[in-house]
């Protein structure tokens, strides 16, 4: 985790890339340049959210189940690693497909990657 750095990410629609958007001292190479519009155009900010706020996303998700689901869903949110936890019960439980994009991951470790 990387609290004392302002790291951002972004896709690259050209390109097809998500890239990470960092000072210079924590990648090894230059962040990317917003004033350069001919190397942004193509740039769309990937939003971030904070832990508590994923954390809320999954309690409000957890409290809209019918209730033995959602006493099972409390239950993991209360213990150590809830993130982690909360995915394998989701999954576990065969719901999934409901979570229509909540974020699992307290912490998501992106690197480039290609789409399509």
């Amino acid at each position: 985790m990387h609290n004392d750095f302002e790291i951002n990410y972004v896709l690259d629609t050209n390109k097809g890339q998500v890239l990470m958007d960092a000072p210079e001292s924590l990648t090894g190479e230059p962040g990317i340049d917003w004033d350069d519009e001919d190397a942004t155009d193509n740039l769309l900010p990937i939003p971030q959210i904070t832990s508590n706020e994923a954390y809320d996303s999954m309690d409000r998700f957890a409290e809209k189940q019918e209730p033995a689901v959602a006493e099972k869903l409390i239950d993991v949110l209360n213990r150590r690693k809830p993130f982690r936890n909360f995915k394998d019960k989701v999954i576990e439980l065969g719901i999934e497909d409901e979570l229509n994009g909540i974020p699992l991951n307290k912490v998501m470790q992106r690197k480039p990657f290609s789409i399509g």
